[in-house]
């Protein structure tokens, strides 16, 4: 590799690029800034499978 090319990569960031933006709640299943503003008996039975699923994995 030529010290040109070398050059031109840049180094590692110095803070990851995400780091700036709001965490979702630790084990929550809804985002950051979600709000409750859907009863679980109104989402698709699609989802609720899908959360079941999730939750008998977990333990839960």
């Amino acid at each position: 590799m030529s010290s040109r090319l070398r050059r031109t990569i840049p180094g590692p960031p110095s803070r990851p690029p995400f780091a700036a933006l709001d965490q979702d709640p630790p084990g929550s299943l809804d985002a950051v800034r979600d709000e409750a503003n859907m009863p679980l008996d109104g989402e698709p039975q699609r989802a609720r499978d899908d959360l079941d699923a999730v939750g008998a994995r977990a333990g839960a």
